[in-house]
């Protein structure tokens, strides 16, 4: 009986926990929200039709090793529009990536 009561106790005070309260999801981020959309003047790209479609891009977050041999041959092009004033990185990040 004392088994049958802590049991019947643990799930009562289980039931009584308090419980999250509900939220709002985020509405979705759509392209013309995002700072590059305008930046890059994407919307007159957009409307010649030009949609990307059967493009693949790459983005890395930090330098690249562009001398390993699993990269040798590859088409690597270097765009970065903001000028960057911190130290020179460590390349290991970015070719690990």
């Amino acid at each position: 009986m004392g088994v049958l009561a802590g049991t019947l106790a643990l799930n009562l005070g289980v039931s009584l926990a308090p419980v999250a309260p509900a939220y709002a999801a985020d509405p979705p981020v759509t392209a013309d929200k995002q700072n590059y959309y305008k930046y890059y003047n994407l919307k007159s790209i957009h409307d010649q039709g030009i949609t990307g479609k059967g493009v693949t891009i790459a983005v890395l977050d930090g330098a690249v090793n562009t001398n390993i041999p699993e990269l040798k041959g590859a088409n690597i092009q270097d765009r970065m529009p903001c000028i960057k004033d911190s130290a020179p990185e460590n390349m290991a990040h970015g070719t690990t990536v």
